[in-house]
């Protein structure tokens, strides 16, 4: 008579194991990306982003052939249309490149970048942008964010975008939004 044996036999614990290895790095895979995404904050309109905009827009006017911010974004070669459907007169500004050019502007544009952290500049109309999914796409999800929150306005905003490094990696780093609406005058 054949005794019946109890527990496992070698070959389901080595898939036992597997199983549950396969399982485990997956779960470590999420609960970093989540922790990750958890030290990344949105912060909107503080007092020291206002201040800092404010004395962006004077350095780049000042230190520039431009008579006003709106000239500088629209006329100057680091800005870009945003070339999507639907959009009109929408800017971008990417300052998180290099610029290799001797000129003032590329001068100014480099040390505001290292000094405040300001990696873009944006000049739309979040009525153009808030209602247009391909257009929305077009930005990251902070800036949706920060779109959102202006809501549904028709005036032109310009809106810059501040990244704040806490170690020299910057893998701890906080986003900061700040604008400047442009009021129609009667």
């Amino acid at each position: 008579m054949m005794k019946r044996q109890n527990g496992f036999i070698f070959m389901e614990t080595i898939v036992v194991v597997s199983v549950l290895s396969i399982t485990l790095l997956l779960l470590f895979t999420s609960y970093s990306y989540i922790l990750r995404k958890a030290r990344e904050r949105n912060v909107f309109d503080t007092s020291d982003t206002i201040y800092k905009l404010h004395y962006i827009e004077h350095i780049l006017v000042n230190n520039s052939s431009r008579s006003s911010i709106v000239e500088f974004i629209t006329k100057e070669n680091v800005c870009s249309k945003i070339a999507i459907a639907g959009a009109v007169n929408e800017y971008e500004c990417n300052l998180t490149g290099t610029f290799n050019g001797n000129t003032i502007e590329s001068n100014t544009i480099e040390s505001l970048k290292n000094s405040f952290g300001l990696q873009k500049i944006f000049y739309i109309k979040p009525s153009e942008v808030y209602n247009n999914d391909t257009l929305l796409l077009h930005f990251d999800a902070t800036t949706i964010d920060y779109i959102r929150k202006l809501g549904n306005n028709d005036n032109m905003h310009r809106i810059y975008k501040f990244k704040k490094c806490y170690n020299d990696s910057c893998s701890d780093y906080e986003i900061f939004h700040a604008s400047v609406e442009e009021v129609p005058q009667p």
